[in-house]
């Protein structure tokens, strides 16, 4: 008996052992698991900062963001710069500094990685500035102190002024200096000063492009343009291009013509010089090869294809060599306008040529391939800041004042050329309603819901019409 009862101490001594070993592999296992399971992608987009004392903040961005995530910043030295909890370096004083990224996820708390942070004094932009008579410039200071206080002085205000807010205003032709100086806790700092050249007007551009019935504002052509001065414009063919009572030239025909330009300003007048303008058709830009749209989505012709050269007064639609992709006609727009529109029937390619149509003559434009293709939604989402009352996702609508609106403003979609299709509806139609559109139409005072779906999204906007 008592060897038996041996044979079964051993036995169950081993059991012990081995289930030990076992429990232990699990143990180890599972917390491998655990860890890996802890594990996300995330990385420090952001290693180097540098920011100004009190000056805008520099944002600390993480690739690769772990939505169910929490993410946390410290820095080594407060009295340098400081972190917000959204990652935002604001600079207190002059120095160096380090902020270490940390992610809680699970249970488990990693750091990311470390950033460098400078912070620095602020300093002018530029050493020159050059201005034009009675133009304006910005003085500007890198890295501002947004608590400091900044004083301008102009060495020669019959050159140039300069009021408290650093712009300056050339007067007459010549050189002058704009002194900077800083004052920040009591103490004034002279930051330097800019070299202001004050200029004449002069001709920009030598060579412009003109559509048919397009329009160049003078001041286009003409570089630091004298808003008190006057400006005569004359062109020599008045059947290629013309110019306006304001001096602004409009292409006729397509040609080439060149118009004269004179400055008078205090009884002074300046002969500036001449610019050739070319007046040109429309053609489509060389640059674009093809377009792409997506299936069951109509897109206005013009807004698909960069046509250069735009005739206003023109019409522009086309043709496609197979109807059974892609269709062209007028459709209504969400106003309800007719417009020309080009749209995907099925998945495939197909070619449009494109035709514009003026002064009784139908001229083709050229041809261009177009792909029809299926974009899936990835994300739809509410622009917060739209919002009454972002938290409730609330908008308010006033019976008195408020006519149609559209959801499409209230949405973040993606991809932009999306075709998944969307349903709307309204929970309470007395107070609201939705069309199959996205045009929401206030009825009667009260409280309501508007729900959008598209494909596994839903999202549910309040509304309250008073």
């Amino acid at each position: 008996m008592t060897n038996v009862m041996k044979k079964i101490a051993s036995f169950l001594m081993i059991m012990v052992t081995v289930l030990s070993i076992v429990f232990a592999d699990l143990v180890v296992g599972n917390a491998a698991i655990a860890k890996a399971a802890v594990t996300t992608d995330a990385y420090l987009k952001t290693i180097n900062a540098k920011v100004g004392i009190q000056s805008k903040t520099a944002k600390i961005e993480i690739e690769k963001k772990n939505k169910n995530a929490t993410y946390t910043y410290s820095t080594a030295n407060d009295k340098i710069a400081t972190v917000d909890e959204k990652g935002a370096v604001t600079g207190v004083s002059k120095g160096k500094t380090t902020i270490t990224v940390y992610e809680y996820y699970i249970g488990v708390t990693k750091e990311l990685g470390k950033v460098s942070v400078e912070v620095v004094g602020p300093k002018l932009a530029k050493k020159e500035i050059t201005v034009g008579i009675n133009c304006k410039e910005d003085t500007a200071i890198d890295y501002k102190n947004n608590k400091a206080k900044y004083t301008y002085k102009s060495a020669d205000t019959s050159i140039a002024t300069v009021d408290k807010n650093g712009k300056v205003t050339g007067l007459k032709v010549g050189n002058t200096k704009i002194t900077v100086t800083e004052s920040y806790k009591n103490k004034t700092t002279n930051l330097g000063t800019y070299t202001v050249n004050v200029v004449n007007s002069k001709i920009n551009k030598k060579d412009v492009n003109v559509a048919v019935r397009g329009n160049i504002n003078v001041d286009q052509v003409i570089k630091y343009y004298n808003p008190k001065a006057s400006y005569k414009l004359t062109t020599s063919n008045k059947s290629i291009a013309e110019v306006d009572k304001n001096g602004n030239i409009k292409g006729v025909k397509v040609g080439e013509t060149t118009i004269n330009i004179v400055e008078t300003y205090k009884k002074t007048t300046r002969k500036l010089g001449k610019v050739t303008v070319h007046v040109k058709n429309a053609a489509i830009d060389p640059k674009f090869d093809h377009a792409e749209i997506g299936v069951n989505l109509p897109n206005v012709l013009t807004e698909v294809i960069p046509i250069q050269y735009l005739n206003k007064d023109a019409v522009y639609t086309c043709t496609t060599d197979n109807d059974s992709i892609i269709k062209c006609d007028y459709m209504p727009d969400l106003n309800g306008i007719l417009r020309f529109m080009i749209k995907g029937t099925a998945i495939g390619r197909a070619t449009i040529t494109i035709y514009e149509e003026y002064d009784g003559k139908k001229t083709e434009v050229g041809k261009v391939l177009v792909y029809v293709n299926m974009y899936p939604i990835t994300e739809l989402s509410f622009k917060l800041d739209k919002f009454d009352d972002a938290e409730r996702l609330q908008k308010i609508y006033y019976l008195a004042t408020d006519k149609s609106d559209y959801i499409w403003d209230y949405l973040i979609i993606a991809p932009e050329k999306n075709t998944t299709p969307f349903v709307f509806d309204s929970n309470n139609k007395e107070v609201v309603t939705i069309d199959e559109k996205g045009r929401i139409e206030p009825k009667g005072t009260g409280t309501a819901q508007i729900i959008v779906t598209c494909g596994s999204f839903r999202l549910i906007m309040n509304v309250i019409v008073k």
